[in-house]
């Protein structure tokens, strides 16, 4: 977050109205002090999703235009001038936008602790295929789940009893394929609940009552 005196500066209007596929949209940004733009449409305006590191995205806006490395984080304008969201790169250089309503839940946070925070399990994932599916192991049917390769040794994964080579495939009932299920329970909201998960340790089904902790700030 950054502050600064407005000395008279105009603020940009705020789109009020989610975008839709086919509006003509300009993302604008800055390259070396020049200014840059490009022009196209919204190509998609989906559902909310999660990024690689688990943070949910209001909508998935992907956008049909060529946006350079140095046009992200800059303005998603509508033919009005109204700001609806930041351009971003995603998978495979595709132009996304964020929407307001991310961003707004995003400087909320920073404006109340200072970082973005996120829940904290402690404990490095990766995934597993089982030998099969057990009629015991469930919820995990299709046989699948997330390995425990580390501990944070201060972590609440570590308080709770978990242990490397325990396989994770259950979060509160819900299933657990991979590592990116787990990102996603791990939201803001996660830190201080207490989760029942479900273990596969040396080949039992074993529950484990973990109180999520606060992912430590970097």
């Amino acid at each position: 977050m950054l502050r600064f005196q407005p000395d008279g500066l105009p603020t940009a209007a705020l789109a009020a109205a989610s975008l839709r596929p086919g509006q003509i949209a300009l993302a604008v940004g800055n390259h070396e002090g020049a200014p840059l733009a490009a022009l196209g449409v919204v190509a998609l305006a989906g559902a909310a999703w999660h990024s690689l590191r688990g943070g949910t995205i209001d909508s998935l806006i992907r956008l049909d235009l060529a946006l350079i490395p140095a046009g992200e984080g800059g303005a998603l304008v509508d033919v009005q001038g109204r700001v609806a969201g930041m351009t971003v790169l995603g998978p495979r250089r595709r132009a996304l936008a964020i929407p307001n309503s991310t961003i707004d839940r995003a400087v909320d946070q920073l404006l109340a602790k200072g970082h973005v925070f996120r829940g904290y399990l402690g404990a490095g994932l990766q995934p597993v295929r089982l030998g099969g599916p057990s009629k015991d192991a469930q919820p995990s049917s299709r046989g699948r789940g997330v390995l425990v390769v580390s501990i944070d040794p201060d972590g609440p994964a570590a308080r709770a009893g978990l242990l490397v080579g325990d396989i994770v495939v259950a979060w509160n009932s819900e299933q657990v394929d991979r590592v990116r299920d787990v990102m996603r329970f791990l939201g803001p909201d996660s830190a201080g609940k207490t989760v029942d998960l479900g273990l596969i340790r040396g080949g039992t089904p074993t529950p484990l009552k973990v109180v999520i902790g606060e992912r430590p700030v970097a």
